[in-house]
């Protein structure tokens, strides 16, 4: 599948549910929030944090207190796609494994934080192809890939 037709994919489902956990709390212009959830989620972490905190704020101005439940619900669905869907389609567009994204995420984040986390993804792509082009490290690339073919 196509890295952004998957990514657009995401970005929808990510969207209609929100919208639907929006709706069953009564939020004004849910169908708006729903639509800058979706457009945000093309901004690496940054727009995830957005796509929850807006809708929350508009929440306690509309309620004055039930923010933190909407908070909790849409967290949680924003951590559910981002942290276990969202690698598995981006895994398998790439050909990399899901378990070799989210260690690669957490060795460039802590290297060099924020940068590292948005390179995190490319420069272990990069690696892999460099490793498959060695007979003696190709063995490591077919172990990042995720079919075991590079």
């Amino acid at each position: 599948m196509n890295r952004l037709r998957a990514t657009v994919y995401l970005a929808v489902l990510l969207a209609l549910i929100s919208y639907v956990a929006m709706r069953m709390f009564d939020l004004e212009f849910a169908a708006l929030w729903a639509v800058l959830i979706a457009l945000l989620n093309f901004v690496p972490y940054v727009g995830s944090v957005l796509g929850v905190v807006l809708p929350v704020l508009m929440a306690v101005v509309q309620f004055a207190d039930p923010g933190m439940v909407l908070l909790l619900v849409l967290g949680v669905v924003q951590f559910g796609i981002g942290n276990f869907l969202d690698p598995y389609v981006m895994a398998s567009s790439l050909n990399l494994s899901p378990f070799a994204i989210l260690i690669s995420l957490a060795i460039w984040s802590e290297l060099w934080g924020i940068p590292g986390a948005f390179l995190a993804v490319p420069i272990t792509a990069i690696i892999t192809i460099v490793l498959s082009e060695f007979p003696g490290t190709r063995p490591l690339a077919i172990l990042l890939s995720r079919r075991g073919q590079v």
